[in-house]
């Protein structure tokens, strides 16, 4: 855990087995003289991270910092090391027997010696387990507030938190509990053999997944029977860019590198989300301002203009974090009001050119990443159960690692990922039941009002499907022109020879729009230079 205040610790648990725990004041009672020099969680992070955690102890220059106690296990033997204020001294302990500590700076010697009296007492009436400590630090003591394992007093001086390690054969659990949010968070530490072969474990636990789950294999070879077809495809079109004319005031018929900028600027007012444009060189406080113009506050969701599968999708809690895509960002990006309707679809749609009427040919629910919580397994352990979120650990671990070890309350429910693609952990579920004609009235007025729209899919968030059937509540998210795909293929009761039919059938769609829009509309298909720019 990390101190908050100062940036140090006060409990550190090592691979290796090693673990300090830190105490606030020598033996006996100080005269606390401030300023001091550094922070004594800073200093057991640096003891810590040294090699030899005893010796760095015994040769620190500890002049300046406040004393302490550090209660230091490793290489299977116990320590306690004081510093005074003046020197350092180090007893060797038994490491077969059980001891209470207890703050000088907080507790009288009297309260201190009731407080190993309560614990004396209840190492004869209690199996000594993680979860029983857990409970004699929570309730033990004798109703005075002040004085309890859990302690109270007047002002700031409460107990927040209780931190425990429990050290076994093949690695370590430390359990943390925090009071004034009631969050409980647990990690596991493995070493050795046991640390490699888990590595490895993890590691084959999602290349199975992958290997068994066609929907988890790379574009390019979900693809490879469908090449055949494309590329006769555009032999009858006598051209390998025939898409371009799909969709002919979307750049590239929307197939790739297109500007969702530009596609916002088609959809009809109050359609999709409020929209600020930040190209390269524009400068944060003029983005700021125009956020603030426009009344949008935190959370914000950023991405690039030209982007595909969600790459560099994030959702900004606040200016800090804005800055910060900001600074990482080398592209023209997007910063937008964060939609928080419930649900969320994607709507694929085509109309003949020359037609009054188009159809919906696909729909995809999608499932965000959610975990339940059942009081004893961590988010981590809760992602591992589940074949699709097991493949999120990786990108997880790098954006939220502290949440995964948290452990939820029996039946709470957590959103880790409000994004609705697949590549991010987001389930896909064919919805095309959901078709109805009002849907598919609705869904047609609102495309035939994008011009030059005539093949892709919609994604919408919505509120309900009653209310996307009437129009009502409902925002796009995103609109995909020539490259879209009929997304409810991914839903995993389907197997791969149903995604190449589905696929197939689409692209005989995407040929025939774009011959029609090439007839009718004189659209033009990208030349062979301007194809290969792409």
């Amino acid at each position: 855990p990390v101190d908050a205040d100062k940036g140090g610790t006060w409990m550190i648990a090592r691979d290796n087995g090693t673990v300090g725990v830190l105490l606030n004041g020598a033996e006996t009672a100080h005269t606390p003289a401030p300023p001091y020099r550094k922070s004594r969680g800073l200093v057991l992070v640096e003891i810590m991270q040294d090699a030899e955690p005893l010796a760095c102890f015994s040769n620190k220059h500890l002049q300046g910092i406040e004393p302490f106690t550090l209660i230091l296990y490793l290489s299977q033997k116990l320590f306690q090391c004081n510093w005074n204020g003046h020197h350092v001294s180090i007893k060797h302990l038994d490491v077969y027997k059980a001891y209470i500590w207890s703050s000088s700076t907080l507790y009288s010697p009297q309260i201190i010696s009731k407080r190993s009296y309560w614990f004396q007492t209840w190492l004869q009436q209690t199996a000594i387990t993680q979860e029983a400590i857990i409970n004699f630090h929570t309730f033990g003591g004798d109703g005075d507030r002040t004085n309890d394992l859990l302690m109270k007093r007047e002002g700031d001086t409460n107990t927040v938190s209780i931190t425990s390690v429990a050290l076994q054969h093949k690695g370590l659990s430390m359990l943390y509990k925090e009071f004034f949010e009631n969050k409980s968070y647990r990690q596991h530490l493995t070493w050795g053999l046991n640390k490699w072969l888990k590595q490895k474990q993890d590691w084959l636990s999602r290349f199975w997944c992958r290997l068994t789950n066609w929907e988890y294999w790379p574009f390019s070879i979900v693809y490879i029977p469908v090449y055949f077809y494309w590329f006769w495809l555009c032999a009858k079109a006598r051209s390998f860019f025939f898409f371009s004319a799909a969709n002919p005031t979307i750049r590239n018929g929307g197939f790739l590198m297109e500007s969702k900028k530009e596609i916002y600027d088609l959809l009809p007012p109050g359609t999709y989300p409020d929209t600020v444009f930040c190209p390269c060189g524009r400068s944060l406080d003029s983005i700021e301002q125009e956020l603030n113009l426009r009344q949008l506050s935190y959370p914000v969701i950023a991405k690039p203009d030209i982007g595909l599968r969600g790459m560099g999708l994030s959702l900004l809690y606040n200016q800090q974090e804005l800055q910060q895509y900001f600074d990482n960002c080398k592209v023209d990006f997007l910063v937008q009001e964060y939609v928080d309707y419930t649900n969320e679809a994607g709507i694929f749609y085509y109309r003949i050119p020359g037609h009054k009427k188009g159809c919906i040919t696909s729909i995809v629910g999608k499932q965000f990443l959610w975990v339940k919580g059942d009081a004893q397994h961590t988010i981590l352990q809760l992602l591992k159960k589940d074949n699709g979120s097991n493949l999120q650990i990786p990108a997880l671990n790098i954006l939220m690692k502290t949440e995964l070890s948290e452990i939820l309350a029996k039946g709470e429910e957590r959103l880790l990922v409000p994004f609705g693609n697949h590549s991010r952990g987001t389930k896909f579920l064919d919805y095309s039941h959901k078709a109805t004609e009002q849907l598919c009235d609705t869904i047609d007025q609102l495309c035939r009002n994008i011009k030059g729209f005539y093949f892709g899919r919609l994604d919408i968030k919505f509120n309900s499907w009653v209310e996307l059937s009437e129009g009502k509540n409902f925002s796009i998210i995103e609109l995909n022109g020539a490259g879209s795909e009929p997304a409810h293929i991914y839903d995993p009761k389907h197997n791969l020879f149903f995604a190449w039919k589905e696929i197939i059938r689409h692209l005989g769609y995407l040929y025939k729009v774009s011959k029609r829009n090439r007839k009718l509309k004189k659209a033009p298909y990208l030349s062979v230079k301007e194809g290969l720019k792409m």
